[in-house]
Protein backbone atom coordinates (compact mmCIF):
# COMPACT_ATOMS: atom_id res chain seq x y z
CA UNK A 1 0.00 0.00 0.00
CA UNK A 2 0.97 3.38 -0.77
CA UNK A 3 0.82 5.79 2.37
CA UNK A 4 -0.29 9.45 0.68
CA UNK A 5 -0.50 12.39 3.75
CA UNK A 6 -3.74 14.13 3.71
CA UNK A 7 -4.96 17.80 4.54
CA UNK A 8 -5.65 16.03 8.67
CA UNK A 9 -2.07 14.76 8.94
CA UNK A 10 -4.33 11.32 8.45
CA UNK A 11 -2.76 8.69 6.68
CA UNK A 12 -4.49 7.59 3.96
CA UNK A 13 -3.77 3.79 2.55
CA UNK A 14 -4.43 3.90 -1.38
CA UNK A 15 -4.82 0.09 -3.22
CA UNK A 16 -1.82 -0.79 -5.92
CA UNK A 17 -4.13 -1.80 -9.05
CA UNK A 18 -2.01 -5.10 -9.89
CA UNK A 19 -3.89 -7.87 -8.77
CA UNK A 20 -2.80 -11.19 -8.32
CA UNK A 21 -5.01 -13.51 -11.09
CA UNK A 22 -3.07 -15.80 -13.11
CA UNK A 23 -4.54 -17.88 -15.35
CA UNK A 24 -2.88 -20.72 -15.33
CA UNK A 25 -4.19 -21.45 -11.64
CA UNK A 26 -5.49 -25.02 -11.34
CA UNK A 27 -7.14 -23.93 -8.09
CA UNK A 28 -9.58 -21.10 -10.45
CA UNK A 29 -10.31 -23.58 -12.97
CA UNK A 30 -11.44 -26.06 -10.48
CA UNK A 31 -13.66 -22.89 -8.94
CA UNK A 32 -14.98 -21.93 -12.52
CA UNK A 33 -16.13 -25.75 -13.01
CA UNK A 34 -17.65 -26.24 -9.76
CA UNK A 35 -19.53 -22.68 -10.34
CA UNK A 36 -20.51 -23.64 -13.79
CA UNK A 37 -21.56 -27.62 -12.66
CA UNK A 38 -25.21 -26.80 -12.87
CA UNK A 39 -25.44 -25.42 -16.07
CA UNK A 40 -22.98 -28.05 -17.38
CA UNK A 41 -25.17 -30.70 -15.95
CA UNK A 42 -28.18 -29.24 -17.22
CA UNK A 43 -26.97 -28.82 -20.92
CA UNK A 44 -25.52 -32.16 -20.89
CA UNK A 45 -28.60 -34.19 -19.74
CA UNK A 46 -30.82 -32.21 -22.52
CA UNK A 47 -28.18 -33.29 -24.96
CA UNK A 48 -28.08 -36.57 -23.68
CA UNK A 49 -32.05 -36.52 -24.09
CA UNK A 50 -31.99 -35.02 -27.37
CA UNK A 51 -29.80 -37.65 -28.86
CA UNK A 52 -31.46 -40.60 -26.74
CA UNK A 53 -34.99 -39.49 -28.98
CA UNK A 54 -33.06 -39.06 -32.21
CA UNK A 55 -31.40 -42.19 -32.14
CA UNK A 56 -34.50 -44.20 -31.35
CA UNK A 57 -36.57 -42.99 -33.86
CA UNK A 58 -34.34 -43.92 -36.63
CA UNK A 59 -34.36 -47.03 -38.41
CA UNK A 60 -32.40 -50.24 -36.97
CA UNK A 61 -29.07 -51.32 -38.82
CA UNK A 62 -28.22 -54.84 -38.48
CA UNK A 63 -24.58 -56.23 -39.10
CA UNK A 64 -23.14 -59.66 -40.12
CA UNK A 65 -19.79 -61.05 -41.77
CA UNK A 66 -19.21 -64.04 -43.65
CA UNK A 67 -15.39 -64.91 -42.88
CA UNK A 68 -12.97 -66.20 -46.12
CA UNK A 69 -9.10 -67.15 -45.77
CA UNK A 70 -6.52 -67.03 -47.88
CA UNK A 71 -4.56 -70.54 -49.19
CA UNK A 72 -0.82 -71.17 -49.89
CA UNK A 73 -0.26 -72.01 -53.70
CA UNK A 74 2.81 -71.51 -55.99
CA UNK A 75 1.22 -69.07 -57.95
CA UNK A 76 1.02 -71.16 -60.87
CA UNK A 77 4.95 -71.59 -61.52
CA UNK A 78 4.19 -75.60 -61.56
CA UNK A 79 1.44 -75.53 -64.19
CA UNK A 80 1.58 -78.84 -65.50
CA UNK A 81 2.85 -80.62 -62.60
CA UNK A 82 0.06 -81.05 -59.99
CA UNK A 83 -3.95 -81.79 -60.79
CA UNK A 84 -4.97 -78.92 -59.77
CA UNK A 85 -4.27 -75.14 -60.79
CA UNK A 86 -5.11 -72.31 -58.14
CA UNK A 87 -4.94 -68.70 -58.81
CA UNK A 88 -1.95 -66.52 -57.29
CA UNK A 89 -2.80 -65.02 -53.97
CA UNK A 90 -4.68 -61.87 -53.46
CA UNK A 91 -3.17 -57.98 -52.88
CA UNK A 92 -4.21 -55.84 -49.67
CA UNK A 93 -7.32 -54.37 -51.51
CA UNK A 94 -8.36 -56.40 -54.34
CA UNK A 95 -11.08 -57.67 -52.50
CA UNK A 96 -12.83 -54.51 -52.12
CA UNK A 97 -11.93 -53.12 -55.49
CA UNK A 98 -13.30 -56.58 -57.13
CA UNK A 99 -16.95 -55.76 -55.23
CA UNK A 100 -16.88 -52.41 -57.17
CA UNK A 101 -17.19 -54.51 -60.35
CA UNK A 102 -19.84 -55.37 -62.45
CA UNK A 103 -18.91 -58.97 -62.16
CA UNK A 104 -18.97 -59.30 -59.06
CA UNK A 105 -21.88 -57.25 -58.41
CA UNK A 106 -23.89 -59.80 -60.97
CA UNK A 107 -22.35 -62.95 -59.20
CA UNK A 108 -23.77 -61.29 -55.52
CA UNK A 109 -27.42 -60.47 -56.94
CA UNK A 110 -27.48 -64.18 -58.20
CA UNK A 111 -26.12 -65.32 -54.94
CA UNK A 112 -28.62 -63.63 -52.97
CA UNK A 113 -31.50 -65.82 -54.81
CA UNK A 114 -30.21 -68.38 -53.48
CA UNK A 115 -29.14 -67.21 -49.48
CA UNK A 116 -32.17 -65.01 -49.69
CA UNK A 117 -35.16 -67.43 -50.66
CA UNK A 118 -36.99 -66.91 -46.61
CA UNK A 119 -36.92 -62.92 -47.33
CA UNK A 120 -39.69 -61.31 -47.66
CA UNK A 121 -40.13 -60.13 -51.63
CA UNK A 122 -39.52 -56.27 -50.62
CA UNK A 123 -36.64 -56.82 -48.89
CA UNK A 124 -34.95 -59.07 -51.17
CA UNK A 125 -35.98 -56.49 -54.12
CA UNK A 126 -34.68 -54.11 -51.67
CA UNK A 127 -31.38 -55.47 -51.60
CA UNK A 128 -30.96 -56.53 -54.74
CA UNK A 129 -31.64 -52.93 -55.83
CA UNK A 130 -28.72 -51.55 -53.32
CA UNK A 131 -26.32 -54.02 -54.72
CA UNK A 132 -26.87 -52.93 -58.14
CA UNK A 133 -26.55 -49.05 -57.45
CA UNK A 134 -24.27 -48.96 -54.12
CA UNK A 135 -22.72 -52.00 -53.10
CA UNK A 136 -20.49 -50.07 -50.98
CA UNK A 137 -23.09 -48.89 -49.00
CA UNK A 138 -24.77 -51.97 -48.01
CA UNK A 139 -21.32 -54.79 -48.37
CA UNK A 140 -17.80 -54.22 -47.60
CA UNK A 141 -14.25 -56.46 -47.19
CA UNK A 142 -11.68 -55.74 -44.33
CA UNK A 143 -8.78 -57.84 -44.57
CA UNK A 144 -7.06 -59.12 -41.15
CA UNK A 145 -3.28 -59.31 -41.33
CA UNK A 146 -0.92 -58.43 -44.56
CA UNK A 147 -3.52 -59.84 -46.90
CA UNK A 148 -1.12 -61.46 -48.84
CA UNK A 149 0.36 -65.18 -48.87
CA UNK A 150 -1.78 -65.28 -45.45
CA UNK A 151 -4.51 -63.60 -44.02
CA UNK A 152 -8.47 -63.53 -43.09
CA UNK A 153 -11.00 -61.37 -44.58
CA UNK A 154 -14.25 -60.21 -43.27
CA UNK A 155 -17.14 -59.97 -45.94
CA UNK A 156 -19.39 -57.49 -43.59
CA UNK A 157 -22.84 -56.79 -44.66
CA UNK A 158 -25.57 -54.19 -43.28
CA UNK A 159 -29.23 -54.31 -43.53
CA UNK A 160 -32.62 -53.11 -42.11
CA UNK A 161 -33.22 -56.83 -40.98
CA UNK A 162 -30.96 -59.52 -39.18
CA UNK A 163 -32.12 -61.89 -41.44
CA UNK A 164 -31.22 -59.82 -44.64
CA UNK A 165 -27.72 -58.90 -43.13
CA UNK A 166 -26.88 -62.72 -42.93
CA UNK A 167 -27.98 -63.08 -46.17
CA UNK A 168 -25.89 -60.90 -48.06
CA UNK A 169 -23.02 -61.56 -45.98
CA UNK A 170 -23.00 -64.92 -47.31
CA UNK A 171 -24.26 -64.14 -50.78
CA UNK A 172 -20.93 -61.91 -50.69
CA UNK A 173 -18.88 -64.44 -49.52
CA UNK A 174 -19.94 -66.93 -52.08
CA UNK A 175 -19.76 -64.42 -55.15
CA UNK A 176 -16.19 -63.61 -53.91
CA UNK A 177 -15.32 -67.46 -54.05
CA UNK A 178 -16.72 -67.88 -57.35
CA UNK A 179 -14.66 -64.71 -58.94
CA UNK A 180 -11.68 -65.89 -57.60
CA UNK A 181 -11.89 -69.16 -58.84
CA UNK A 182 -12.86 -67.80 -62.22
CA UNK A 183 -9.43 -65.83 -62.53
CA UNK A 184 -7.81 -69.53 -62.41
CA UNK A 185 -9.86 -70.24 -65.15
CA UNK A 186 -9.34 -66.96 -66.84
CA UNK A 187 -5.38 -68.02 -66.85
CA UNK A 188 -5.98 -71.58 -68.44
CA UNK A 189 -8.26 -69.84 -70.77
CA UNK A 190 -4.98 -67.75 -71.97
CA UNK A 191 -2.22 -71.08 -71.77
CA UNK A 192 -4.95 -72.91 -74.08
CA UNK A 193 -5.09 -70.25 -76.51
CA UNK A 194 -1.32 -70.24 -76.01
CA UNK A 195 -0.67 -74.12 -76.71
CA UNK A 196 -3.54 -73.82 -79.51
CA UNK A 197 -1.80 -71.33 -81.39
CA UNK A 198 1.69 -73.36 -81.19
CA UNK A 199 -0.42 -76.07 -82.44
CA UNK A 200 -0.97 -74.69 -85.55
CA UNK A 201 2.29 -73.30 -85.90
CA UNK A 202 3.74 -76.53 -86.06
CA UNK A 203 1.02 -78.11 -88.03
CA UNK A 204 1.92 -75.69 -90.86
CA UNK A 205 6.03 -76.30 -90.10
CA UNK A 206 5.21 -79.95 -90.83
CA UNK A 207 3.79 -79.31 -93.80
CA UNK A 208 6.44 -77.51 -95.22
CA UNK A 209 9.10 -79.71 -93.83
CA UNK A 210 11.83 -80.06 -96.77
CA UNK A 211 11.53 -83.53 -98.56
CA UNK A 212 13.87 -87.18 -98.76
CA UNK A 213 14.85 -86.37 -101.83
CA UNK A 214 17.04 -82.99 -101.25
CA UNK A 215 18.69 -84.46 -98.38
CA UNK A 216 17.38 -87.56 -96.64
CA UNK A 217 19.00 -88.03 -93.54
CA UNK A 218 18.38 -83.78 -92.56
CA UNK A 219 14.32 -84.43 -93.52
CA UNK A 220 13.80 -86.93 -91.69
CA UNK A 221 15.72 -85.64 -88.87
CA UNK A 222 13.61 -82.26 -88.76
CA UNK A 223 10.33 -84.02 -88.70
CA UNK A 224 11.23 -85.85 -86.44
CA UNK A 225 11.91 -83.12 -84.02
CA UNK A 226 8.68 -81.56 -85.00
CA UNK A 227 6.66 -83.85 -85.01
CA UNK A 228 8.32 -84.53 -81.23
CA UNK A 229 7.39 -81.08 -80.72
CA UNK A 230 3.58 -81.37 -82.03
CA UNK A 231 3.12 -84.75 -79.33
CA UNK A 232 4.07 -82.77 -76.27
CA UNK A 233 1.92 -79.25 -77.36
CA UNK A 234 -1.05 -81.92 -77.35
CA UNK A 235 -0.24 -83.51 -74.50
CA UNK A 236 -0.16 -79.75 -72.82
CA UNK A 237 -3.54 -79.06 -74.49
CA UNK A 238 -4.99 -82.00 -73.14
CA UNK A 239 -3.66 -81.65 -69.17
CA UNK A 240 -5.26 -77.86 -69.83
CA UNK A 241 -8.53 -79.76 -70.83
CA UNK A 242 -8.16 -81.75 -67.64
CA UNK A 243 -7.02 -78.71 -65.27
CA UNK A 244 -10.22 -76.60 -66.40
CA UNK A 245 -12.57 -79.12 -64.86
CA UNK A 246 -10.36 -78.75 -61.43
CA UNK A 247 -9.36 -74.83 -60.78
CA UNK A 248 -9.20 -73.46 -57.55
CA UNK A 249 -8.81 -70.22 -56.27
CA UNK A 250 -6.58 -68.28 -53.48
CA UNK A 251 -9.64 -67.97 -51.14
CA UNK A 252 -11.65 -70.42 -49.00
CA UNK A 253 -14.71 -70.27 -46.88
CA UNK A 254 -13.63 -69.77 -42.92
CA UNK A 255 -17.29 -68.95 -41.36
CA UNK A 256 -20.54 -68.48 -42.78
CA UNK A 257 -22.19 -65.29 -41.51
CA UNK A 258 -24.36 -65.82 -38.28
CA UNK A 259 -28.06 -64.20 -37.73
CA UNK A 260 -26.58 -61.04 -35.43
CA UNK A 261 -28.81 -60.84 -32.10
CA UNK A 262 -29.02 -56.84 -32.04
CA UNK A 263 -29.03 -53.95 -33.94
CA UNK A 264 -25.38 -52.62 -34.65
CA UNK A 265 -26.82 -48.72 -34.92
CA UNK A 266 -28.69 -46.98 -33.74
CA UNK A 267 -27.76 -47.13 -30.15
CA UNK A 268 -29.64 -44.81 -28.07
CA UNK A 269 -28.14 -45.03 -24.64
CA UNK A 270 -24.47 -45.05 -26.36
CA UNK A 271 -25.44 -41.88 -28.10
CA UNK A 272 -26.84 -40.36 -25.29
CA UNK A 273 -23.25 -41.11 -23.64
CA UNK A 274 -21.12 -39.89 -25.98
CA UNK A 275 -23.57 -36.77 -26.25
CA UNK A 276 -23.62 -35.69 -23.04
CA UNK A 277 -19.48 -36.09 -22.69
CA UNK A 278 -19.47 -33.90 -25.73
CA UNK A 279 -21.80 -31.32 -24.82
CA UNK A 280 -20.44 -30.87 -21.04
CA UNK A 281 -16.94 -30.58 -22.49
CA UNK A 282 -18.28 -28.16 -24.99
CA UNK A 283 -20.11 -26.01 -22.24
CA UNK A 284 -17.01 -26.74 -19.67
CA UNK A 285 -14.78 -25.25 -21.91
CA UNK A 286 -17.07 -22.35 -23.10
CA UNK A 287 -17.08 -21.25 -19.45
CA UNK A 288 -13.23 -21.27 -18.92
CA UNK A 289 -13.20 -19.44 -21.32
CA UNK A 290 -15.87 -17.48 -20.29
CA UNK A 291 -13.96 -16.60 -16.73
CA UNK A 292 -10.88 -16.13 -18.15
CA UNK A 293 -12.08 -13.43 -20.54
CA UNK A 294 -14.42 -11.85 -18.12
CA UNK A 295 -11.60 -12.34 -15.36
CA UNK A 296 -13.56 -12.54 -12.54
CA UNK A 297 -13.04 -12.55 -8.57
CA UNK A 298 -13.46 -15.83 -7.20
CA UNK A 299 -11.80 -15.57 -3.86
CA UNK A 300 -9.93 -13.30 -1.59
CA UNK A 301 -6.46 -14.69 -3.20
CA UNK A 302 -7.70 -12.70 -6.50
CA UNK A 303 -7.86 -9.52 -4.43
CA UNK A 304 -4.62 -9.92 -1.96
CA UNK A 305 -3.01 -7.67 -4.87
CA UNK A 306 -4.41 -4.92 -4.59
CA UNK A 307 -2.74 -4.42 -0.98
CA UNK A 308 -6.17 -4.39 1.12
CA UNK A 309 -7.45 -6.82 3.70
CA UNK A 310 -10.78 -9.26 3.42
CA UNK A 311 -12.72 -7.47 5.95
CA UNK A 312 -15.10 -10.85 5.87
CA UNK A 313 -16.91 -13.49 3.84
CA UNK A 314 -20.80 -13.83 4.15
CA UNK A 315 -22.09 -17.00 2.96
CA UNK A 316 -25.12 -17.24 0.10
CA UNK A 317 -28.45 -16.64 1.03
CA UNK A 318 -31.46 -16.83 -0.77
CA UNK A 319 -33.96 -14.35 -0.79
CA UNK A 320 -31.47 -12.02 0.84
CA UNK A 321 -33.20 -8.70 -0.94
CA UNK A 322 -35.85 -8.95 0.85
CA UNK A 323 -36.75 -8.36 4.21
CA UNK A 324 -37.76 -11.84 5.15
CA UNK A 325 -34.44 -13.25 3.56
CA UNK A 326 -32.41 -10.82 5.49
CA UNK A 327 -33.91 -12.06 8.68
CA UNK A 328 -32.83 -15.29 8.18
CA UNK A 329 -29.53 -14.34 6.93
CA UNK A 330 -29.24 -12.41 10.37
CA UNK A 331 -30.26 -15.53 12.02
CA UNK A 332 -27.97 -18.06 10.84
CA UNK A 333 -24.83 -18.74 12.01
CA UNK A 334 -22.66 -18.03 8.78
CA UNK A 335 -23.85 -14.94 8.17
CA UNK A 336 -23.88 -13.98 11.64
CA UNK A 337 -19.67 -14.09 12.07
CA UNK A 338 -18.91 -12.61 8.76
CA UNK A 339 -21.10 -9.46 9.36
CA UNK A 340 -19.28 -9.92 13.17
CA UNK A 341 -15.82 -10.32 11.68
CA UNK A 342 -16.86 -7.31 9.39
CA UNK A 343 -18.07 -4.91 12.50
CA UNK A 344 -14.31 -6.17 14.72
CA UNK A 345 -12.04 -5.37 11.75
CA UNK A 346 -13.57 -2.13 10.61
CA UNK A 347 -13.58 -0.98 14.65
CA UNK A 348 -10.31 -1.90 14.78
CA UNK A 349 -8.90 0.17 11.58
CA UNK A 350 -10.79 3.34 12.61
CA UNK A 351 -10.63 3.67 16.28
CA UNK A 352 -12.80 4.90 18.78
CA UNK A 353 -13.68 7.88 17.04
CA UNK A 354 -13.83 9.53 13.82
CA UNK A 355 -11.86 12.93 12.24
CA UNK A 356 -12.01 15.68 15.39
CA UNK A 357 -13.84 13.97 17.74
CA UNK A 358 -16.78 13.38 15.10
CA UNK A 359 -18.56 9.90 14.76
CA UNK A 360 -16.61 7.03 12.09
CA UNK A 361 -18.39 8.08 8.68
CA UNK A 362 -18.04 4.68 6.83
CA UNK A 363 -19.05 4.08 3.87
CA UNK A 364 -20.96 0.87 2.28
CA UNK A 365 -20.49 0.77 -1.87
CA UNK A 366 -19.50 -1.71 -4.73
CA UNK A 367 -18.25 -1.42 -7.90
CA UNK A 368 -21.97 -2.14 -9.98
CA UNK A 369 -25.13 -3.10 -8.99
CA UNK A 370 -27.04 -5.82 -7.30
CA UNK A 371 -23.70 -7.02 -4.78
CA UNK A 372 -25.49 -6.27 -1.45
CA UNK A 373 -25.21 -2.71 -0.42
CA UNK A 374 -28.18 -2.27 1.17
CA UNK A 375 -28.45 -5.71 2.83
CA UNK A 376 -24.87 -5.36 4.39
CA UNK A 377 -25.20 -1.64 5.69
CA UNK A 378 -28.60 -3.54 7.66
CA UNK A 379 -26.89 -6.26 8.69
CA UNK A 380 -23.22 -3.53 10.11
CA UNK A 381 -25.95 -1.32 11.53
CA UNK A 382 -27.12 -3.93 13.91
CA UNK A 383 -24.32 -5.58 14.32
CA UNK A 384 -22.51 -2.64 16.00
CA UNK A 385 -26.13 -1.52 17.75
CA UNK A 386 -25.79 -4.68 19.38
CA UNK A 387 -21.91 -4.26 20.80
CA UNK A 388 -23.57 -0.89 22.11
CA UNK A 389 -22.78 1.92 19.33
CA UNK A 390 -25.19 4.45 18.46
CA UNK A 391 -25.76 3.97 15.05
CA UNK A 392 -26.81 6.28 11.83
CA UNK A 393 -27.92 4.93 8.59
CA UNK A 394 -27.63 6.82 6.12
CA UNK A 395 -29.47 6.36 2.22
CA UNK A 396 -27.78 7.61 -0.19
CA UNK A 397 -28.70 6.23 -3.29
CA UNK A 398 -31.61 8.63 -3.55
CA UNK A 399 -32.70 6.77 -6.70
CA UNK A 400 -33.27 2.89 -5.66
CA UNK A 401 -33.95 4.33 -1.68
CA UNK A 402 -33.47 0.75 -0.41
CA UNK A 403 -33.07 1.09 2.90
CA UNK A 404 -36.49 2.32 4.03
CA UNK A 405 -38.20 -0.56 2.50
CA UNK A 406 -35.68 -3.12 4.15
CA UNK A 407 -36.33 -1.70 7.84
CA UNK A 408 -40.05 -1.38 7.28
CA UNK A 409 -40.09 -5.52 6.53
CA UNK A 410 -37.41 -6.22 8.88
CA UNK A 411 -39.81 -4.29 12.00
CA UNK A 412 -42.77 -5.95 9.77
CA UNK A 413 -40.87 -9.52 10.83
CA UNK A 414 -40.60 -9.12 13.90
CA UNK A 415 -44.24 -7.83 14.62
CA UNK A 416 -43.54 -4.94 15.99
CA UNK A 417 -44.91 -1.43 13.94
CA UNK A 418 -43.46 0.19 11.68
CA UNK A 419 -41.83 3.53 12.85
CA UNK A 420 -44.00 6.90 11.28
CA UNK A 421 -41.97 8.82 9.27
CA UNK A 422 -40.20 11.59 11.09
CA UNK A 423 -39.95 15.21 11.00
CA UNK A 424 -38.64 16.11 7.91
CA UNK A 425 -34.88 16.18 6.94
CA UNK A 426 -34.11 14.50 10.47
CA UNK A 427 -33.55 10.51 11.13
CA UNK A 428 -35.90 7.97 11.90
CA UNK A 429 -35.71 5.71 14.95
CA UNK A 430 -35.94 2.16 13.12
CA UNK A 431 -34.76 -0.16 15.73
CA UNK A 432 -33.13 0.39 18.91
CA UNK A 433 -29.68 2.26 18.90
CA UNK A 434 -30.12 3.17 14.88
CA UNK A 435 -31.75 5.64 13.42
CA UNK A 436 -32.39 6.14 9.58
CA UNK A 437 -31.99 9.34 7.60
CA UNK A 438 -33.82 8.37 4.29
CA UNK A 439 -33.23 9.11 0.97
CA UNK A 440 -36.19 12.08 0.76
CA UNK A 441 -34.30 14.19 3.64
CA UNK A 442 -31.40 14.62 1.05
CA UNK A 443 -32.66 14.25 -2.60
CA UNK A 444 -33.28 16.98 -5.09
CA UNK A 445 -35.99 17.19 -6.96
CA UNK A 446 -33.78 15.93 -9.94
CA UNK A 447 -33.83 12.84 -7.49
CA UNK A 448 -29.63 13.53 -7.20
CA UNK A 449 -28.52 13.79 -3.96
CA UNK A 450 -27.63 16.92 -2.25
CA UNK A 451 -24.52 16.53 -0.46
CA UNK A 452 -24.92 20.32 1.18
CA UNK A 453 -27.85 19.50 2.38
CA UNK A 454 -26.62 16.22 3.74
CA UNK A 455 -23.36 17.90 5.45
CA UNK A 456 -25.67 20.48 7.15
CA UNK A 457 -28.29 18.00 8.51
CA UNK A 458 -25.13 15.31 9.67
CA UNK A 459 -23.33 18.50 11.53
CA UNK A 460 -26.69 19.14 13.75
CA UNK A 461 -27.11 15.90 14.67
CA UNK A 462 -23.67 13.91 14.73
CA UNK A 463 -22.63 14.37 18.16
CA UNK A 464 -26.24 12.26 18.84
CA UNK A 465 -23.99 8.91 16.86
CA UNK A 466 -21.19 6.69 17.19
CA UNK A 467 -20.78 5.55 13.94
CA UNK A 468 -22.14 6.96 10.30
CA UNK A 469 -23.11 4.05 7.74
CA UNK A 470 -23.60 5.59 4.55
CA UNK A 471 -25.22 3.16 1.96
CA UNK A 472 -24.21 4.30 -1.87
CA UNK A 473 -24.60 3.70 -5.27
CA UNK A 474 -22.13 2.07 -7.30
CA UNK A 475 -18.72 3.70 -7.68
CA UNK A 476 -18.48 3.08 -11.26
CA UNK A 477 -21.90 4.89 -12.25
CA UNK A 478 -22.45 7.83 -9.64
CA UNK A 479 -20.10 10.76 -8.75
CA UNK A 480 -21.89 11.03 -5.26
CA UNK A 481 -20.76 7.73 -4.13
CA UNK A 482 -17.42 8.85 -5.30
CA UNK A 483 -17.24 12.30 -3.36
CA UNK A 484 -18.95 10.52 -0.03
CA UNK A 485 -15.80 7.88 -0.27
CA UNK A 486 -13.40 10.91 0.05
CA UNK A 487 -15.27 12.68 2.73
CA UNK A 488 -15.79 9.46 5.02
CA UNK A 489 -13.24 7.89 7.40
CA UNK A 490 -13.05 4.66 5.67
CA UNK A 491 -14.85 2.63 2.65
CA UNK A 492 -15.86 -1.20 2.70
CA UNK A 493 -16.08 -2.19 -0.70
CA UNK A 494 -18.33 -5.33 -1.48
CA UNK A 495 -17.35 -7.60 -3.90
CA UNK A 496 -19.42 -10.70 -4.98
CA UNK A 497 -17.09 -13.82 -5.60
CA UNK A 498 -18.04 -15.81 -9.35
CA UNK A 499 -20.12 -12.18 -10.34
CA UNK A 500 -17.47 -9.11 -10.03
CA UNK A 501 -14.92 -9.09 -12.81
CA UNK A 502 -11.72 -7.90 -11.27
CA UNK A 503 -11.72 -4.79 -14.21
CA UNK A 504 -14.33 -3.39 -12.17
CA UNK A 505 -12.57 -3.92 -9.07
CA UNK A 506 -9.81 -2.86 -10.19
CA UNK A 507 -11.68 0.42 -11.74
CA UNK A 508 -13.41 1.16 -8.10
CA UNK A 509 -9.69 0.85 -6.55
CA UNK A 510 -9.16 3.88 -9.49
CA UNK A 511 -11.71 6.01 -8.44
CA UNK A 512 -10.74 5.99 -4.33
CA UNK A 513 -7.20 6.47 -5.28
CA UNK A 514 -7.85 9.49 -7.22
CA UNK A 515 -10.20 11.30 -4.48
CA UNK A 516 -7.65 9.98 -1.89
CA UNK A 517 -10.63 7.61 -0.27
CA UNK A 518 -9.01 5.65 2.07
CA UNK A 519 -10.28 1.74 1.09
CA UNK A 520 -10.44 -0.30 4.97
CA UNK A 521 -10.70 -3.42 2.65
CA UNK A 522 -13.00 -5.75 0.89
CA UNK A 523 -15.77 -7.73 1.94
CA UNK A 524 -16.61 -11.08 0.12
CA UNK A 525 -20.68 -11.33 -0.22
CA UNK A 526 -21.18 -14.78 -2.10
CA UNK A 527 -25.10 -13.55 -2.05
CA UNK A 528 -27.96 -14.67 -4.79
CA UNK A 529 -29.01 -12.54 -7.65
CA UNK A 530 -31.48 -10.08 -7.78
CA UNK A 531 -33.18 -12.02 -10.80
CA UNK A 532 -32.94 -15.75 -8.64
CA UNK A 533 -29.49 -16.38 -10.67
CA UNK A 534 -27.48 -18.23 -7.66
CA UNK A 535 -23.87 -17.15 -7.42
CA UNK A 536 -21.87 -20.09 -4.75
CA UNK A 537 -20.03 -19.01 -1.89
CA UNK A 538 -16.27 -18.52 -2.26
CA UNK A 539 -14.23 -21.06 -1.64
CA UNK A 540 -13.78 -22.44 2.18
CA UNK A 541 -10.42 -20.63 2.78
CA UNK A 542 -9.12 -20.26 6.63
CA UNK A 543 -9.13 -16.52 7.25
CA UNK A 544 -6.89 -14.90 9.45
CA UNK A 545 -7.57 -11.14 10.42
CA UNK A 546 -5.70 -9.06 12.63
CA UNK A 547 -7.77 -7.07 15.17
CA UNK A 548 -6.02 -5.00 17.56
CA UNK A 549 -2.74 -7.00 17.36
CA UNK A 550 -4.89 -10.13 18.08
CA UNK A 551 -4.86 -12.93 15.25
CA UNK A 552 -8.49 -14.16 15.20
CA UNK A 553 -9.29 -17.17 13.02
CA UNK A 554 -12.88 -17.60 11.09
Amino acid sequence: MTPIPSSSDQVVFVPHTAPVNADNDFRRLGTVLKRSAGIIAASAALAAGTAYLLAARQTPVYQSSASLITVRNDGGSSLLNGSVFAAPSLPRGALQEALQSSDVRGRVVNQLQTFGKGLPAATLTGLTSQVRNDIGSVLNVQAQGSGQQDGVFDVKASATSPQAAQALADAGAAALLGWDAGRAQVRLAQLRRSFEGQFESLDTQLQAAPTAATSPRRAALERQTLTAARAQVLQNLAQVTALEQSTAGSLAALASAELPRQAASPRPARSAVLAALLTALLVGGAALLWAGRRRTVYSEQDVLGWGVPVLGRLPSVPGIHNGSGLLAALHSGGWQNGVNFLRVNVLSQLGTTGAAGQPRRVVVASAGTAEGRSSVTVALALSLAQSGERVLVVDADTHRAAQTGLWQSLQSQNNTRPSAAGEAGRPIPVTERVDLLPASATRRMDGSLDQTRLERVLDGISAQYDTVLFDTPPLLTSPDAVALAAAADGLVLIVVPGATSLDDVSAAFDAARTVRARVLGVLLNARPRLNGAAVAPAPAVVARERVGGETITQ
